[in-house]
């Protein structure tokens, strides 16, 4: 009988169809593409590397002109003269406030202007149908003739 040498084990490779597994092929986390985070509110962190932060950002917007509704005064004073007359003294207001460079103001004061305007006009347009409806009914009731 042969006597067997008491050397290493066979190896387990690929000419035997079974691989050897190691420690980092069973244990090590699958491999996967870096992924990026979607940024919260500006922020936002790479994969790897340094991190970037981008603050905030606050877009204002500058008036520079402010319609002042003189126009419209002008015409509420023909409908109904005293808050035509309002209508103009605040549209004055907003110009004056508007040549200061006090925006805030021009706007509240042209917003007021138009206010009054608008009541001025539907004030006078309600004036003038009731008086029209009045009229009529006046004169159809009236009896004119008389013998």
């Amino acid at each position: 009988m042969e006597e067997k040498g008491l050397g290493l084990p066979p190896s387990y490779d690929a000419t035997h169809g079974v691989s050897n597994p190691t420690f980092d092929t069973i244990y090590s986390p699958p491999m996967s593409e870096p992924t990026v985070s979607p940024p919260y509110y500006g922020h936002s962190q790479p994969a790897y590397g340094n991190v970037v932060s981008q603050q905030p950002m606050v877009n204002y917007t500058q008036v520079t002109t402010v319609p002042d509704n003189m126009t419209l005064a002008i015409l509420s004073l023909l409908c109904c003269w005293p808050l035509g007359i309002a209508a103009i003294m605040k549209a004055s207001d907003s110009r004056a406030a508007l040549a200061r460079n006090d925006i805030p103001t021009a706007l509240a004061d042209a917003n007021d202007a138009k206010r009054y305007s608008c009541l001025g006009i539907g004030f006078g347009v309600f004036s003038v149908v009731v008086t029209v409806i009045i009229l009529v009914v006046v004169f159809t009731t009236l009896n004119i003739y008389s013998y």
